[in-house]
């Protein structure tokens, strides 16, 4: 991987799902050309095109013309590239994914409108019906401050 980034442009393109390596180019030293694509990740409708990377269709028949674009445009393709980078530690971190998932899982149990089954080979695990004690304050990701800034006006 050291000369993974040796590159000037890395093209993301995707497999049988969404590219795996999406997030590692986000930190690095290289211009993404991503293309268009139905699959996504969680952070996908944050990222802009031609603030973090450069949107090539999928078909790829715009690629030359956008790499012809990226060639003569060098000081902004370097602010593309470190927009993407502060992006990558805001959205990327660890803890940010996890925030994601509680966010997740909050707005779901919300929405549950049905009596949950509990089936024969299941465990059921006693909680308190007292849920105040759930709390997401550890969560300080930009969806939580997002959600704060509804909320309160």
């Amino acid at each position: 991987m050291p000369k993974f980034f040796d590159c000037k442009y890395q093209i993301s393109i995707d497999g049988t799902v969404t590219a795996y390596r999406y997030p590692y180019l986000l930190t690095g030293s290289s211009l993404i050309l991503k293309q268009d694509s139905s699959y996504y990740e969680h952070y996908y409708a944050d990222l802009i095109p031609y603030k973090h990377y450069i949107s090539i269709k999928k078909d790829l028949s715009d690629l030359l013309e956008k790499l012809k674009w990226a060639r003569e445009n060098d000081e902004e393709v370097q602010r593309i590239i470190k927009r993407a980078q502060r992006f990558s530690q805001k959205h990327s971190l660890p803890n940010h994914i996890l925030c994601y998932h509680m966010k997740i899982f909050q707005e779901y149990s919300k929405r549950v409108q049905s009596s949950i089954e509990i089936l024969p080979e299941m465990e059921l695990v006693q909680h308190e019906k007292d849920e105040s004690h759930i709390k997401i304050d550890h969560c300080h990701c930009h969806r939580t401050y997002q959600d704060n800034q509804q909320k309160n006006g």
